[in-house]
Parts: structure tokens; C-alpha cells; sequence
């Protein structure tokens, strides 16, 4: 059977390269970094049929080193480190995730609402000097509950913040 090698660009810890290697399709094999040297990517980069791509700079300096590449996928959204334009000229395709990330942004999104309603950094900061600021927390707390949420925007995370907001009775 035909394996192809997808090279992920990004060292990672084996958590995640396990993560990466259940979503990849049968026939497929997954080609990681075991240190966060360039010779290494460079020594890998000729190898890869695929790249896929968080933060690492793909240009054309990369490019000429994956003369096999077939297709660059970003884990995210954005082409912000990636020319396109040096990949187009190659005939590769540049693939986004969008969907990727949409759950993960809205309830980190609510967590930092929390966080601030609920002064953790200095509740958390306290805690661990053995304090309890049962008290004094309490003036300047606030509940989301009856609060109007804003949004700018109501794209994909838009819509998916405020479907989580609703539940701690936001409007």
C-alpha cells in the first residue's frame, strides 16, 4: 500500500503527535520532529509528500527543500506565515481549518470573561499564599447572569460564544 509522509512542521510532545497520527487517513505516515533544529526540518522537508503548518514560515527558501509537497495544510486559519503565492507558483495547494479551532476560541472566550468577572489571577495569586478572600472579592465580582453580552461580529466564534453564554443566562 502507497504511504505517504506528512511532515508536521511544529516540534510537539508525543501527546500531540499521537493526536495527529488517529486523524491522518490510512496510508498515511506521520514524519516529527524530535528537537527544534532546522537541520532537522531540512533533513525532513525532502521526505514529505504533505506539511502541515501552525507557525513555522513557509517560503520559498522551505519550498525548494520539499520538492515532493502535494498539499500544505494550516491547523488554523490565516495565511500569515505561509506564501502562498511561492506555493501557488509550485502548484501546491494551501488548505485552511477553520473549523479547527471555532469550539476551543469561544469557551477559552468564556473563560477569560469568567476569569476577569471573577478577579482569578487574584483570588488564584491569594489561594496560594494561604489567604481565602472570601470577603473581599465580593464588591468587585460580578455574575453574568442578567448581563448583556457584546459581540463584534457573529461569524463562526461569534455565533459559538454566544451559544455558550446563553446557559449563564446572558442576553
Amino acid at each position: 500500500m502507497l504511504k505517504y509522509k506528512a511532515l508536521y512542521l511544529e516540534q510537539a510532545t508525543e501527546d500531540v503527535y499521537n493526536i495527529i497520527k488517529g486523524e491522518l487517513p490510512l496510508g498515511f505516515e506521520l514524519l516529527t520532529l524530535k528537537g527544534n533544529r532546522e537541520e532537522e526540518r531540512r533533513a525532513l522537508l525532502g521526505k514529505a509528500d504533505f506539511l502541515l503548518v501552525a507557525t513555522v514560515k513557509v517560503d520559498d527558501a522551505l519550498l525548494d527543500l520539499a520538492p515532493k509537497v502535494k498539499l500544505i495544510q494550516h491547523q488554523g486559519v490565516g495565511y500569515d506565515n505561509i506564501d502562498v503565492a511561492a506555493a501557488w507558483r509550485r502548484g501546491i495547494p494551501v488548505a485552511l481549518t477553520p473549523e479547527g479551532t471555532t469550539v476551543g476560541v469561544a469557551e477559552h472566550t468564556i473563560l477569560l470573561i469568567l476569569a476577569v468577572y471573577k478577579h482569578l489571577p487574584r483570588a488564584h495569586n491569594s489561594l496560594r499564599r494561604g489567604e481565602w478572600l472570601q470577603f473581599p472579592l465580593r464588591p468587585h465580582s460580578f455574575e453574568l447572569q442578567g448581563k448583556t453580552l457584546g459581540l463584534v461580529g457573529m461569524g463562526r466564534i461569534g455565533r459559538e460564544v454566544a451559544k455558550r453564554a446563553l446557559p449563564f443566562g446572558c442576553r
